[in-house]
């Protein structure tokens, strides 16, 4: 980690990748009280959206497939689904966390659709390889 006058750059380097990358946020040092303290604006981030039902109710469809599958807990919701549709969906419930959040969010890219996923017929299990296939560049 490097803290400048204006920024903060943090240096990662995920084990599944070769070089390190990098984050740099702008922050200044604000003086609050005796104290000095390291203020960071607020991310706008991507523009907010109303989340996708489709996609909500493909990850609730996706957790209930989960429990039938690996506790044996039925849900009305997926109980007409054959077998194949099942391990379709249970895979959905392995996506990366910040996807999950994107998606409940509303902030996934623009072309991630219920039937884009559904289309893929294998998601991969490694949570890079999904950003990758997903858009979250």
């Amino acid at each position: 980690m490097e803290v400048h006058e204006a920024a903060i750059k943090i240096w990662s380097k995920p084990s599944d990748q070769d070089e390190p990358s990098s984050v740099s946020v702008k922050a200044k040092l604000v003086s609050k009280g005796f104290d000095l303290k390291l203020a960071i604006a607020p991310d706008q981030g991507p523009p907010k959206r109303h989340p996708d039902p489709v996609l909500l109710r493909l990850l609730a469809h996706a957790f209930a497939a989960h429990d039938l599958l690996l506790y044996g807990k039925p849900s009305l919701m997926i109980a007409e689904y054959s077998p194949r549709h099942l391990q379709q969906l249970v895979r959905l419930s392995y996506l990366a966390p910040d996807i999950i959040s994107a998606i409940v969010d509303g902030t996934q890219p623009v072309d991630l659709t219920g039937r884009k996923i559904l289309r893929i017929g294998s998601v991969p299990l490694c949570w890079t390889a999904q950003r990758k296939l997903f858009g979250f560049n």
